[in-house]
């Protein structure tokens, strides 16, 4: 098959490159929407509500019940 040659004008090939630069910047935005959209997800599991008002309540807390309810929020994000 013979390649067929195509001129593309100035104009074309600036709307080209526009759409293209509208679409990179709505792509590299889109992994910290999806993240924050999971994470208001996961927090209002009632299970999980409970635990990060426990987590936040401000009594003292051992380190251990801290890290296992962070863990434990951060396993339902994944």
């Amino acid at each position: 098959m013979a390649m067929i040659e195509q001129n593309i004008s100035g104009v074309k090939l600036e709307k080209l490159r526009q759409k293209a630069v509208k679409k990179t910047k709505f792509l590299k935005k889109m992994p910290k929407v999806v993240f924050v959209v999971c994470l208001l997800l996961v927090m209002l599991k009632p299970r999980n509500i409970g635990l990060f008002l426990i987590l936040t309540s401000g009594e003292e807390l051992d380190l251990g019940t801290i890290r296992i309810g962070t863990l434990m929020i951060l396993g339902e994000i994944l």
